[in-house]
C-alpha cells in the first residue's frame, strides 16, 4: 500500500505491526545527566561548520523528504479512488480502474526517487557536517591549555568525540528527515481526513486516549521503577563479571569462584524478576495498542458505513430517479443495463452464493449509481441519467460518502497518528543534537589563555641559550585547594644541570610544566634568556625544549618517523640525524636487531615495543631536537638497571657544561640517587619549616651539590636520601616517591631499588617483562572479517537441540500456552483482513437495510477482535518473557561459572581477552535467547498469520491468490529492508568511532608531550585521516544504502499493489473474481503477510543464535588442564580434598628442574631447569632483573600453570631455517616438578593447594563491596573479631574505623574509593585472615609512603616471625634491601635468554661476600663516588 517512511509503511500500520520495545531508561538517564548543564543552541547553528555544498546537500534532502511526507495523503486518495472504481458498475472494470492504476505506478516511481534523494542526502550531508565538527573539536582540544584538562571531567573530553558527535549527527541525519516527514505527512493526513469527512475523522480519534494509555504502559515498562531496577541489577551483575574476570589471579588464589558467582547470580535474579514484571506492562501496552487499532477500524467503518448509507438516502431525496424511468421507452436500454448491474451477492458469500436483485429503493439507488456517462460513447441509445449522488472526475469527490472516501479518510487518520507519534522522538533527537552542539561548540569556541597555535601572540624565539630565572613565583593548580608553590626564586645558568628532588607533591614536575609554559604562575614570573615566558611565542619557545617523560607517547608509525617528529621546523630530519639520536639514546642496537630496523612499526602508543625500548626512542626523539633546554621527568625509570646505567651515561655525556651536547641546560626530576647525584646543583623542595609537609605550598628548602647537601647535618636532602634505611647499607638511592595526581604516577616508592618497578602479580606482567623482541610481534588485523568467518564456522557446527531446550524445559507449560497465545495474535490479522473485506463489501451494497445490518455486526466483530487481541498479546508477551528471562539467567549462570573454572593460560589467550568474554556473556546469551524468547513468539505469530492468510486467500479466489503470492518475495524483501533500516546501520560507524576515540584518548592523556613537541597538527591530521577513511566513507555508503532501500521499498510496494489492482480488475472482467473475493485475497494477504520481515529477521537471528550456542557449549564442555572444580556436578559448592600424605609439614617448597614457557609465548623460555628448595618455616626472598621469572615462581606455586618446557626443533633443513618452538603438552617429570610438603602439586586438589597459600601483590585487587566483605573474602564464615584482628595486624583498623560506616564502607570498584596505601593494607589484612601455610609477598609494601611502609613492614615482620614460629613459609619478592636482607635465604635469578635459573643463593651477608650477581644488582642501582 502506502509507505509511511523508510522505516514504517502501510504495512507499518496494517502490515508491519512492529513489536514495541521499552526505551532504555539508563540511556535516557545518561542523556539527561551528560547534558544537565547544557543549553540548546539555535537550530541553524547546527549547520555552521558545513560548507555551501554540505548545506545544499542536506537542505535538498530536507525539502524532498518533506514532499515524501505529503505524498502519503495523495496515495491515500488514489487508493480510495481505485477501490471505488472496482466497486462501481461498469462494462469494463479494467478500463475504469486503469487510469488510476497508471497514476499509482507513476507515483510509485516518483516517490521512490524522492525517498532515495531524501533518505540519502540528509544522512550524507549530516555526516559531512558532523565530520567537520569532529575535526574542529580535535583541533580545538589539542590547542587548549593545561587548566582546561585539569578542570574537565575525566573521560568527558574523549567521550565527546564519540557520544556528543553521534548525538549531533543523529539529530541532523535520519531523525531530522523522519521529523520533517512526520510533520508534513501527519498534519497533511489530518487536513485531508478532516476535509473529506470530519465526522469519520473524529470518530476514529475516539480511540486516541486508549492509544495514549498503551504508549504510556509501553514507556512505563522500561522507564518505571521495574525498568530502572532491572537495568541497574543487570548492570551491577555485568560490573561484577567485569571486575571478576579482570581479577582472575586474585579470585583463583583465594578460592573465591563460588563467592564471585553468588554475587553475580544474586543480581541476575533481581534483573530477571524486574524484567518479568516489566513484561506485564509491556504486554498490556502492546495489546491495548493493537486493540485500539482494531477498535479504530470498527468504529471508523461503522460510522463511515452509517454516513455512506445516510448520504445516499439523502442524495436520492434531493436528486431522485426520473419518475417515468420504468415506463418511458427512452430509458429502455438503461433498464436493460440496470437489470444486468443491479444485482448483488450477500456479504460473506466468499465468491459463491446466488445473485440477488435489488428492488424498490435499492433498485433506484443502483440505477443512480451507474456511471451512465461512460456508456453514452459506446451505446448511443443510453440516456445519461443524473440522479442520486453527483460525481466528478473523482468518485471520492462525490457529494456522497463513498466506500473509497471512507477508506481514504481512515488510512489518512491512521497514518497521521503513526506519523505524529514519530515527531516526539525526532524532536527529542534534534534537541539532543542542539545540546550536544552546545557542549562541542563550547570547547571549539574556547580561547585558551596559553595558546600554542597562535603564532602571532608573542615574540618569536629563534635561538635560546637556556638561562632560566624564576622570580617570586606563587602557583596553585586550577583544580587544587592548596598552593603548590609559595615565593619560589631560582636562577639556572645556561648549560647548567639542575636536579629537582623532594617528597611526593612537592612540585618537582610542576616546575618543569611551568618552564614549558603549560601553566602561568599567579604571582611572580618565569623568564628564559631574560624574557618573560608570557611575552614569547609559545610554539617557537617549545621548539627549543626537549622533554622526556616517564610514560612516553609514541605514534602508530615507524621508529624513524617517531624519532623524526622530534625535530622542529619545516625541514624533515635526515636518516643520519635519526641514527645519531638513536645511538645517543642507546637505542640503535635493538632497532638494528629488528627485521625492518628503523622502518619497524611500533604499534599504537608503541604497543609492539617493551617499556625500555619505548623510553629510549622517546629519549632519541628529544635529543634529535638538539634542545637548548632538556627536561628529564623520570626519564629512565622504565629501564632495567643495566640499560638505565648505559642510557644515563649517554645523557650525562650530552648534558652539562662539559657535555657533547654543547652545554644543554638540563632539568632532572628523579627519585634515584644515581640519576641526580652528578647534577651541578640539586634543588630540594619542601615546606618552609624544613619538613616534608607541603600543605601550605612548597618552597626551595635547600640547594647545592650532592656533596654539599650530604654534608649538611639535619638537612632535608640527607633525610630523604637515608630516611628509609641505615646509612651503612648503601641504600641511599631512592629518596622520594614521584609525584602523583597532576604530576603523573609511578610504581617506584621509597627505599632501595634493586630492579625496575614491578607492576602487578599477574601473568601478563611477567610475559611483558620477558619480551625481548616486541617489535616483531604483530597484532591481529581484519578483526571484523575474522569474526564473521568464526560465526560462519560456528554456524556449521552441530548444536545439541535437546541440551539447549533443557535450559527452558522447566517452563514447558508456559511455552505451550505461549504458542496458543501466539496463534491467537497471529490469527487476529487475517481475521482483521476478512472483516475489512466484508466491511467494504457491505458498504458497497445499495440495499440499505442489509448494508446497515452488516456494518453494525462487522463493527461489533472488530470490537471482539480488539478484546481478544489485548488478552492474547498480554499473555504472549508475558509468557515468552518468563521463558526467555529464566533461560537467560540459567545460561549466564552456567557460562559465568564455566569462565571462573578456566585456567590462567586460557585467559592469557588474546581470543579470551576481557572485552571478548564480557561481550560473549552479554551478547552471545542474548543471541541464544532470540531463538526462544519474544522473537520466537513474534515469529510464530507472524507465520501463523501468513499461513492463515494464504488459506483464506486460496479458498476465496485461488487464481488471484496465486498471482498475488508470486509477488510475495518482493514484499518479503521490502519487509526485510524495513527491519534492517529500523535496526539502524550506525553500528559500524559507532564501533569505528569508538576506536578513533580510543586513539584520541591516548593523545589527550599524553597532551603534554603532544604540545611539548608541537605535534598538534600531526595528531589532528592523523585523526582527520581516520575520520575520513573510517567514518565518512562508511557514512556515505550507509546513506546511499539507506536511500536505495527507502526508494526501493516505496517503488516495489506501490507497484506490487498497482499490479494487484490490475490483475484483480482483469479477473473481475473475466468473471473469475468479484469485488468481495478480491478484497478477501488482498486484505487477508496484506494483513497476514506483515510478519515476513520479522520472520526473516528471526531466521537471521536464529543463525547467529546457533553460532552463539556453539561457542557457549564449547566453553561448557571445556575441562581445563588445571581444574579447581569449584562446583559439584549438581551445581553445589564442592568441598576441597585434603591429601593424606602431607606428613605434618607446613609449607615446604621445592622446584625440581622446572622448565617453563608461557602458553602464549612459546618461544620465550622463562625457566630452564630451575631448582630450589625452601624448608618450611623459612623466609625466602627472590631477586633478579626484570624478566628473570620471579613472579612466575608464584604463578607456578599457585598452580596457575604447570611446568611445560619450550622445545627447540630445527627440523631437517639446517640451522639457517627458522627455529620453531613447540610446547610439549604432556605433564611429565621431564619438565620438572613443583612440590609442596613433598607432594607434587599436580596430584593435589587445586582448591586445597590455593587454600594453603596467601598472596599479597603490589597492586592488590579489591572488589566493589564493603571493607568487611573484602577482608572476609579470604575465609568463609569469618567472624567480626577475626576480621578486626587481621586489620589491626595490617595497621588498617585505625583508618577503617574513620570511614563513614567503618567496616561497612564500600571501597568502590577495584578499591577506587580508598588510597593506594589503604588498599594495600586491606589486602594484607585479607591475606592475614587466610589460614595459610605459605605466605607470598610480591612487592607488598611498594605502594606505601615511608610512614605507612614502616608500620606495615613492622606488621609483616611480626607476621613473618609468627609464620616461622608455626613452621609456616614466607616467600618474598622485593626490590628494597630492608625487605629482603633479613630473609633466611635469598635466591638470585638470572635469565641469559635460554630461561632463568638460580645463580646464587644464601643469606644477605653470604651473598655480599660472594661478590657476585647479588652484589652487582645492588651496585647497578647505586653509583658510587668512584663512578
Amino acid at each position: 500500500m502506502v509507505e509511511i517512511s523508510p522505516e514504517i509503511n502501510i504495512d507499518s500500520t496494517i502490515q508491519q505491526k512492529p513489536q514495541p520495545s521499552p526505551p532504555s531508561s539508563k540511556a535516557q538517564a545518561d542523556s539527561i545527566d551528560k547534558y544537565a548543564d547544557a543549553k540548546p543552541i539555535p537550530f541553524l547553528s547546527l549547520f555552521r561548520h558545513g560548507t555551501t555544498q554540505d548545506k545544499l546537500i542536506i537542505f535538498t534532502g530536507m525539502i524532498i523528504q518533506s514532499s515524501v511526507g505529503l505524498s502519503f495523503c495523495m496515495m491515500n486518495l488514489v487508493f480510495g479512488e481505485v477501490l471505488d472504481d472496482l466497486s462501481s458498475p461498469s462494462s469494463s472494470i479494467l478500463a475504469a480502474t486503469k487510469p488510476t492504476i497508471i497514476i499509482m505506478a507513476v507515483l510509485a516511481a516518483v516517490f521512490g526517487v524522492a525517498a532515495f534523494i531524501g533518505m540519502s542526502f540528509i544522512p550524507f550531508g549530516a555526516a559531512r557536517i558532523t565530520n567537520r565538527v569532529r575535526n574542529a573539536y580535535v583541533r580545538a582540544v589539542l590547542a587548549q591549555d593545561m587548566a582546561f584538562f585539569d578542570e574537565s571531567k575525566p573521560g568527558e573530553i574523549v567521550a565527546a568525540l564519540a557520544e556528543y558527535t553521534m548525538d549531533f549527527e543523529e539529530g541532523l541525519s535520519t531523525k531530522l528527515g523522519e521529523g520533517l516527514q512526520a510533520v508534513c505527512g501527519g498534519l497533511g493526513g489530518l487536513v485531508v481526513a478532516l476535509y473529506f469527512s470530519w465526522q469519520i475523522t473524529l470518530m476514529c480519534l475516539v480511540t486516541v486516549p486508549i492509544m495514549a494509555f498503551s504508549f504510556y504502559m509501553i514507556l512505563q515498562s522500561g522507564a518505571g521503577n521495574d525498568g530502572l531496577l532491572g537495568k541497574e541489577a543487570y548492570e551491577a551483575a555485568a560490573n561484577i563479571a567485569d571486575e571478576t574476570l579482570s581479577s582472575m589471579p586474585t579470585i583463583a588464589s583465594f578460592g573465591g569462584e563460588v563467592k564471585a558467582a553468588t554475587r553475580y547470580e544474586g543480581h541476575l535474579g533481581e534483573a530477571e524478576d524486574s524484567a518479568i514484571r516489566q513484561s506485564k506492562k509491556l504486554g498490556l501496552g502492546t495489546g491495548c495498542l493493537w486493540g485500539a487499532f482494531f477498535g479504530m477500524m470498527g468504529m471508523g467503518f461503522w460510522w463511515g458505513g452509517h454516513l455512506t448509507i445516510q448520504s445516499r438516502e439523502q442524495a436520492m431525496i434531493n436528486n431522485p430517479i426520473p419518475a417515468d424511468f420504468q415506463t418511458n421507452e427512452i430509458y429502455a436500454i438503461n433498464r436493460a443495463y440496470a437489470d444486468i448491474f443491479c444485482v448483488y451477492k450477500p456479504p460473506g458469500s466468499f465468491g459463491g452464493g446466488e445473485l440477488l436483485e435489488y428492488t424498490g429503493d435499492a433498485y433506484d439507488a443502483c440505477v443512480c449509481s451507474i456511471p451512465w456517462s461512460t456508456f453514452t460513447e459506446t451505446e448511443p441509445g443510453i440516456v445519461d441519467i443524473q440522479c442520486g449522488c453527483t460525481t466528478g472526475d473523482l468518485s471520492i469527490a462525490s457529494d456522497c460518502i463513498t466506500t473509497g472516501r471512507t477508506i481514504a479518510v481512515f488510512f489518512s487518520v491512521m497514518i497521521a497518528g503513526f506519523l505524529l507519534g514519530m515527531i516526539p522522538p525526532a524532536f527529542q533527537a534534534i534537541k539532543k543534537a542542539q545540546l550536544a552542539g552546545y557542549k562541542l561548540y563550547k570547547i571549539i569556541d574556547r580561547v585558551p589563555s596559553i595558546n600554542s597555535s597562535n603564532t602571532s601572540g608573542g615574540k618569536h624565539v629563534a635561538t635560546m641559550t637556556g638561562q632560566i630565572s624564576i622570580q617570586g613565583m606563587h602557583f596553585q593548580y586550577p583544580t587544587s585547594a592548596t598552593k603548590t608553590f609559595e615565593d619560589v626564586n631560582l636562577e639556572i645558568a645556561a648549560g647548567e644541570t639542575v636536579a629537582l628532588v623532594g617528597e611526593s607533591g612537592s612540585g618537582k614536575s610542576t616546575i618543569a610544566r611551568l618552564v614549558c609554559r603549560f601553566y602561568d604562575p599567579q604571582e611572580g614570573r618565569i623568564c628564559i634568556d631574560g624574557n618573560d615566558l608570557k611575552d614569547l611565542d609559545v610554539k617557537s619557545m617549545r621548539d627549543h625544549i626537549g622533554v622526556v617523560s616517564q610514560e612516553p607517547l609514541l605514534f602508530d608509525d615507524t621508529i624513524a618517523m617517531n624519532i623524526a617528529r622530534g625535530k622542529p621546523g619545516p625541514e624533515p630530519a635526515t636518516m643520519e640525524e635519526i641514527e645519531a639520536a638513536a645511538k645517543a639514546a642507546n637505542a640503535y642496537s635493538f632497532i638494528q636487531s629488528f627485521p625492518d630496523k628503523f622502518n619497524t612499526k611500533v604499534g599504537a602508543r608503541g604497543s609492539k615495543l617493551s617499556g625500555g625500548q619505548k623510553q629510549r626512542i622517546s629519549i632519541a626523539r628529544a635529543l634529535i631536537r638538539k634542545p637548548s633546554l632538556l627536561i628529564l621527568d623520570e626519564a629512565t625509570s622504565a629501564l632495567d638497571a643495566e640499560s638505565e646505567k648505559i642510557v644515563q651515561a649517554a645523557i650525562d655525556n650530552l648534558v652539562g657544561k662539559s657535555g657533547t651536547g654543547g652545554g644543554i641546560t638540563t632539568l632532572i626530576i628523579a627519585h634515584r640517587l644515581s640519576t641526580v647525584r652528578n647534577a651541578d646543583r640539586i634543588v630540594v623542595l619542601g615546606a618552609r619549616d624544613g619538613t616534608t609537609s607541603t600543605v601550605n605550598g612548597s618552597s626551595i628548602v635547600e640547594i647545592g651539590s650532592h656533596d654539599e647537601l650530604m654534608a649538611k647535618e639535619g638537612g632535608l636532602y640527607k633525610a630523604l636520601v637515608g630516611g628509609a634505611h641505615d646509612d651503612n647499607d648503601h641504600t641511599g638511592q631512592d629518596f622520594a616517591t614521584p609525584e602523583t595526581g597532576n604530576s603523573g604516577t609511578s610504581n617506584e616508592a621509597n627505599g632501595l631499588s634493586i630492579e625496575t618497578t614491578y607492576k602487578e602479580f599477574t601473568v601478563s606482567t611477567e610475559k611483558e617483562e620477558t619480551k625481548s623482541d616486541g617489535a616483531t610481534d604483530s597484532t591481529g588485523t581484519g578483526e571484523a572479517s575474522e569474526t564473521d568467518k568464526q560465526v560462519e564456522e560456528d554456524f556449521k557446527k552441530h548444536v545439541d537441540k535437546k541440551r539447549l531446550k533443557a535450559y527452558s524445559s522447566p517452563e514447558q507449560c508456559y511455552f505451550f500456552c505461549g504458542l496458543i497465545a501466539c496463534a491467537c495474535t497471529g490469527l487476529a490479522w487475517p481475521i482483521c483482513g476478512v472483516l475489512f473485506a466484508l466491511m467494504l463489501s457491505a458498504m458497497s451494497i445499495l440495499d440499505y437495510d442489509v448494508a446497515r445490518t452488516w456494518t453494525e455486526w462487522l463493527a461489533l466483530g472488530f470490537g471482539f477482535l480488539a478484546v481478544a487481541d489485548i488478552v492474547a498479546q498480554y499473555f504472549q508477551t508475558y509468557l515468552f518473557e518468563v521463558i526467555g528471562e529464566r533461560m537467560t539467567t540459567r545460561l549466564r549462570t552456567d557460562y559465568f561459572r564455566s569462565l571462573l573454572r578456566q585456567d590462567m593460560g586460557w585467559f592469557d589467550d588474546p581470543a579470551n581477552a576481557l572485552g571478548v568474554l564480557t561481550s560473549r556473556l552479554a551478547v552471545d546469551i542474548k543471541l541464544i535467547r532470540l531463538t526462544v524468547g519474544q522473537g520466537t513468539g513474534s515469529t510464530v505469530s507472524s507465520l501463523t498469520a501468513l499461513l492463515a492468510a494464504l488459506i483464506i486467500a486460496l479458498i476465496a479466489a485461488w487464481q488471484f491468490a496465486l498471482a498475488f503470492l508470486a509477488t510475495m518475495p518482493l514484499l518479503a524483501m521490502t519487509e526485510a529492508i524495513n527491519w534492517a533500516l529500523m535496526k539502524g546501520g550506525d553500528s559500524i560507524s559507532k564501533k569505528k568511532l569508538g576506536e578513533i576515540s580510543g586513539s584520541f584518548g591516548e593523545y589527550v592523556n599524553g597532551i603534554r608531550e603532544v604540545q611539548s613537541f608541537s605535534l598538534e597538527e600531526v595528531v589532528t591530521s592523523d585523526i582527520s585521516e581516520l575520520l575520513q577513511d573510517k567514518i565518512l566513507l562508511v557514512a556515505k555508503k550507509a546513506a546511499v544504502f539507506r536511500g536505495i532501500s527507502a526508494g526501493s521499498v516505496q517503488f516495489i510496494q506501490l507497484n506490487v499493489y498497482a499490479l494487484a489492482f490490475y490483475i484483480g480488475a482483469r479477473l473481475i472482467d473475466d468473471g473469475l473474481l468479484d469485488f468481495e473475493s478480491f478484497n478477501l485475497v488482498l486484505w487477508s494477504m496484506a494483513f497476514g503477510s506483515s510478519g515476513m520481515g520479522m520472520a526473516a529477521n528471526w531466521v537471521s537471528s536464529a543463525a547467529k543464535g546457533k553460532a552463539a550456542a556453539v561457542r557457549v557449549f564449547e566453553l561448557f564442555d571445556r575441562r581445563p588442564p588445571i581444574d579447581s572444580k569449584p562446583w559439584n556436578e549438581d551445581g553445589s559448592p564442592r568441598d576441597m580434598v585434603v591429601p593424606s600424605d602431607v606428613n605434618g609439614k607446613k609449607g615446604e617448597i621445592e622446584f625440581r628442574n622446572v622448565k617453563f614457557a608461557y602458553p602464549t609465548r612459546k618461544t620465550a623460555r622463562v625457566f630452564d631447569g630451575l631448582s630450589l628448595k625452601i624448608p618450611s618455616g623459612q623466609t625466602a626472598a627472590l631477586i633478579g632483573s626484570s624478566g628473570s621469572g620471579k613472579s612466575t615462581v608464584m604463578s607456578l606455586l599457585e598452580r596457575f600453570y604447570d611446568p611445560v618446557a619450550a622445545v627447540v626443533d630445527r627440523g631437517d633443513k639446517g640451522d639457517d631455517e627458522r627455529i620453531e618452538i613447540v610446547i610439549d603438552g604432556k605433564l611429565n617429570d621431564s619438565n620438572g616438578i613443583v612440590m609442596v610438603d613433598g607432594v607434587d602439586i599436580r596430584k593435589m586438589d587445586v582448591k586445597y593447594l590455593r587454600n594453603s597459600l596467601a598472596l599479597v601483590g603490589q597492586e592488590p585487587v579489591l572488589f566493589d563491596a564493603s571493607v568487611r566483605e573484602n577482608i572476609a573474602f579470604a575465609k568463609d564464615g569469618a567472624t567480626e573479631e577475626e576480621i578486626i584482628s587481621a586489620a589491626k595486624t595490617a595497621n588498617a583498623h585505625e583508618f577503617i574505623s574513620k570511614f563513614e560506616g567503618g567496616y561497612d564502607y564500600n571501597v568502590g570498584s577495584r578499591g577506587k574509593k580508598v588510597s593506594g596505601g589503604q588498599k594495600q593494607r586491606i589486602a594484607i589484612a585479607r591475606a592475614v585472615l587466610k589460614e595459610h601455610r605459605i605466605l607470598l609477598l610480591d612487592e607488598a609494601t611498594s605502594a606505601l609512603d615511608n610512614e605507612s611502609e614502616k608500620l606495615v613492614q613492622a606488621s609483616l615482620d611480626n607476621l613473618i616471625a609468627e609464620n616461622k614460629a608455626h613452621d609456616r613459609t614466607t616467600l618474598i619478592i622485593a626490590h628494597r634491601l630492608s625487605t629482603v636482607r633479613n630473609a633466611d635465604c635469598i635466591y638470585v635469578f638470572e635469565n641469559a635468554g635460554d630461561g632463568a635459573i638460580v645463580v646464587e643463593s644464601g643469606s644477605h651477608e653470604e651473598l655480599i661476600a660472594l661478590n657476585g650477581k647479588y652484589k652487582a644488582l645492588l651496585d647497578a642501582t647505586l653509583k658510587s663516588s668512584e663512578d
